[in-house]
């Protein structure tokens, strides 16, 4: 690297340009120059095709079916978890099935445990 006081554009001359007549021709000049189209100084980077993401209404299943879990000892509102646990879970299954997405294990558990909580209601409350 050249030394700080010849760097361009900070009071350092330039070297001065060879006369036209000493340049390469047009087509040589080319010829010398690899294609700019072809050659950016980096190789094509190849990638996988991205992962899909997970469902976070399979997400918002597990979790309502989870706080459920944790409610039914109390059995305070437990209806209250369990019906949105057993709705998210199915949108959530039909919604991973429609884009490909993640978290089929989460929107069926979901799902089940809304439904057990639903029954659990029903029989120990009803």
């Amino acid at each position: 690297m050249p030394p700080r006081d010849l760097w361009p554009g900070e009071g350092a001359r330039r070297a001065p340009e060879p006369p036209r007549d000493l340049w390469p021709a047009d087509g040589a000049r080319r010829a010398l120059e690899p294609p700019r189209d072809q050659w950016s100084g980096y190789e094509t980077q190849h990638h996988a095709p991205g992962v899909p993401r997970t469902n976070p209404v399979a997400i918002a299943s597990l979790l309502c079916g989870i706080a459920l879990i944790l409610d039914l000892l109390g059995l305070l509102g437990s209806i209250l978890v369990a019906v949105p646990a057993f709705i998210c879970g199915g949108i959530a299954l039909w919604q991973i099935n429609a884009r490909r997405e993640r978290g089929q294990g989460m929107a069926i558990a979901g799902l089940g445990l809304g439904f057990i909580g639903i029954l659990f209601v029903i029989l120990v409350q009803g």
